[in-house]
């Protein structure tokens, strides 16, 4: 569970293209009168049934590069002003990989590779993104972009620029604001190799290294927070994970718990989420999982899910997900 940092921002950027609140958020059961709660968390489903109604909404192929652009900092809440406070490259991307998710909401989290003459950042997956994967890298790499030349003061210099998924019709996009001819698609990971400038190089202003500090030690401290804010909620997505094979119903977690279930319940509403959401953001990882990494029908998922009927399985994807099975096989096959 994060913050919905990227969900005010979404609202705001949708606004100014005509679509209400209500639209961007429709089957997301997101509160938008408690986005401006500190201690409202959302899951990932929640966030990704948003990118879908935008998508959706705008029938915008490249709105990820669109939207990339039109990042500030401040729509990183906290983690914005300490990423004004960096002092390198390597500040940036130390904060990206340790607090963006968590706190901002961002969908992919980052690895870095230090190499002789180049660096590079490899683009994870929080949880498998299916079709919203293309429009999560090219909002990342568009924003990530934005934020290291705005703290280094220098352009960034890309030996290639390695995509997960197939060229999309607006592939010429990639070379235009990447400013290079090594584009490549259906490659194994997301990924960017940077030339220069370094990752050690000083950031263009003399900033203070102990204001960085600060503004650290304070998402730590928030990142704390919602950690012990939600204990029940990670207690429960742990048991989740560990009967991957079996959905346990609300009696036997709350016995793993040593409570009641109505006290289970209780606990859980106060942490602002419900079992049957934990169960229903789980079971969406989960297909999304065996779509990608394995050959089984509709109907063992769905065994495998604990659904008896397969249509109400293949229902249920649509909530979830904003798509259709075969939709999401399509495009993580790239046919």
């Amino acid at each position: 569970m994060f913050r919905p940092t990227k969900i005010k921002h979404y609202l705001a950027r949708m606004r100014q293209r005509g679509f209400a609140a209500e639209m961007v958020l429709a089957g997301s059961q997101i509160d938008a009168e408690k986005l401006d709660n500190p201690s409202y968390l959302i899951d990932v489903w929640q966030s990704q049934k948003v990118l879908s109604n935008m998508i959706r909404l705008t029938g915008n192929d490249a709105l990820g590069f669109e939207l990339g652009q039109e990042i500030e900092f401040a729509d990183f809440g906290i983690v914005g002003y300490a990423l004004m406070s960096s002092r390198s490259m390597r500040d940036v991307i130390k904060l990206w990989s340790s607090y963006c998710h968590s706190l901002v909401g961002v969908m992919l989290k980052i690895d870095l590779e230090e190499k002789p003459e180049e660096w590079r950042v490899t683009f994870i997956e929080v949880v498998p993104m299916g079709s919203l994967l293309r429009f999560c890298v090219e909002e990342n790499l568009t924003f990530g972009q934005w934020i290291g030349e705005s703290v280094v003061g220098q352009q960034i210099c890309y030996s290639s620029v390695e995509l997960a998924y197939p060229p999309p019709p607006h592939r010429e996009l990639y070379r235009k604001i990447f400013k290079t001819d090594q584009i490549v698609f259906d490659a194994p990971v997301s990924a960017v190799n940077v030339i220069s400038p370094s990752i050690e190089i000083i950031a263009a202003e003399n900033k203070s290294g102990e204001l960085f500090e600060i503004c650290q030690q304070y998402c730590q401290q928030v990142l704390r927070q919602i950690t012990a804010e939600r204990p029940l909620a990670l207690q429960v997505r742990n048991h989740l994970l560990r009967n991957s094979g079996q959905i346990p119903g609300l009696d036997e977690i709350a016995r793993k718990l040593n409570c009641s279930t109505r006290s289970l319940r209780r606990h859980l509403l106060a942490e602002g989420v419900t079992y049957q959401q934990l169960v229903n953001e789980f079971r969406c990882d989960l297909t999304k999982e065996y779509l990608k990494s394995s050959h089984l029908t509709n109907q063992e998922i769905a065994f495998l899910l604990g659904y008896q009927d397969v249509k109400a399985f293949l229902r249920a994807f649509k909530m979830w997900t904003g798509t259709t099975i075969s939709a999401y096989r399509a495009g993580s096959s790239g046919t």
